[in-house]
């Protein structure tokens, strides 16, 4: 059994793309995890309610639960995922409407996309004080962490994204902000919602379609070190095409 389980992953690496994922799920039932959580902090303000597509409808959001459905249960059997909110709630300053929703938790697929789907676009985007809170949750955590920001837009509540991630780079703090750009306006490639990711060493992707919108995330909140039960032997490099099939054929046979 237990080489059984190490060929798999061995032929995980091999062959790469989302087959790595299915290897993490499966390693998950055996006891591996992801070594670092993660807190999506996701855009629930007013301009996701926008049906800005060639197709019309769904609306920004709709589409955001559609790759929520696709690739959080991919992601939480092997990772503490938490959720925050901003956006929706008090209409009187809604740039205090910052929810935490769920502190980074086990299995937590289906309470993620039960919350993403009570959500109800209104309010403004108090992008920098989320990343902030997100942040508090995560100093609460024994692991290493990251935080995904999902996002359509700019802060407009008087946050300095740029200058936010600046301090906690002079701070010294081990923390990776990436954000995932749905639908920015091409002014934002470049502007405070790219420099979180800039100044900490994180991804920033943009996306324009719900396709686009999966692989940003599968992108953004793939789990790069997974502590494994059992002993995973090193693979070599290997070229793409036939050579690759064939060391995956030696492999296997090496197993019988």
């Amino acid at each position: 059994m237990r080489r059984s389980r190490r060929l798999w992953f061995v032929l995980a690496a091999l062959i790469g793309g989302p087959w790595g994922w299915v290897a993490s799920a499966r390693g998950a039932d055996e006891g591996a995890r992801c070594t670092s959580d993660v807190m999506l902090v996701l855009d629930g303000s007013g301009s996701m309610s926008a049906s800005d597509f060639p197709d019309g409808a769904p609306n920004r959001m709709d589409r955001v639960r559609q790759a929520l459905a696709r690739v959080i249960p991919e992601v939480a059997p092997v990772r503490r995922i938490g959720l925050l909110v901003y956006g929706p709630g008090r209409q009187g300053n809604s740039c205090r409407n910052i929810e935490v929703k769920l502190s980074p938790s086990p299995g937590a697929a289906q309470a993620i996309l039960d919350f993403a789907d009570r959500v109800r676009p209104g309010g403004r985007t108090p992008l920098t004080r989320s990343v902030e809170i997100a942040l508090e949750v995560l100093n609460g955590s024994t692991q290493p962490a990251e935080v995904v920001v999902l996002t359509d837009g700019e802060d407009t509540c008087g946050g300095d994204p740029c200058g936010f991630a600046r301090r906690l780079k002079a701070q010294g703090r081990d923390i990776t902000i990436h954000v995932v750009g749905f639908r920015l306006p091409r002014t934002s490639e470049t502007a405070g919602a790219r420099c979180l990711a800039d100044e900490t060493g994180g991804r920033f992707v943009t996306a324009e379609t719900t396709d686009e919108l999966v692989q940003a995330l599968r992108q953004t909140l793939t789990c790069s070190q997974i502590s494994s039960p059992w002993p995973v032997e090193p693979v070599e490099p290997v070229e793409p095409g036939a050579r690759r099939l064939a060391q995956v054929q030696e492999v296997a046979a090496c197993r019988r």
